[in-house]
């Protein structure tokens, strides 16, 4: 009987994937900054990511409450949750490939509600999640790195 391994990424490919989508998130933060805040304001963005059982138990901030998204209405909950537009992107999916779920944000668990299973939902400050630094800590003057890196953001404009 042959031995089946579960395919694991490396320590070193998973640091490029997480600094990889770091600075998607960051290229993403910064064109909504510009799109909808003038370089006084801070924006606030938060993104939904999906739990499975097991992590939403480990959890604390999640611990004790109901599953967002219940295989019973899963329709519902997924439309009141997270929109009606990602109803029809489900859809689409499932029509597509059949063995379509969405991913565990901790584990790489697969859920289908439609299937039986429960999913939580949970937000998380974009900020915080990826660390962005608004403010270096105890300078009120930022760097000239930190200048550098504001022009090569916003076109080369300084707005000090």
């Amino acid at each position: 009987m042959p031995l089946i391994e579960p395919s694991r990424v490396d320590l070193a490919t998973e640091h490029k994937i997480d600094v990889w989508m770091t600075g998607e998130a960051c290229r993403f933060y910064v064109e909504q900054r510009r799109r909808f805040c003038t370089f006084l304001e801070l924006l606030d963005l938060y993104f939904s990511a999906p739990l499975c059982t097991d992590c939403a138990l480990s959890d604390p901030f999640v611990r004790n409450e109901p599953p967002d998204i219940s295989p019973k209405n899963w329709k519902e909950d997924v439309t009141w949750c997270i929109g009606e537009d990602f109803l029809t992107t489900i859809r689409k999916e499932r029509k597509k490939a059949p063995d379509f779920g969405f991913r565990c944000k901790h584990c790489p668990a697969t859920l289908q509600p439609w299937a039986g299973d429960d999913v939580y939902v949970v937000s998380y400050c974009m900020e915080d999640h990826y660390r962005f630094l608004l403010a270096e800590p105890g300078q009120i003057q930022p760097s000239r790195k930190r200048q550098q890196q504001i022009k090569n953001l916003y076109g080369n404009r300084c707005f000090a």
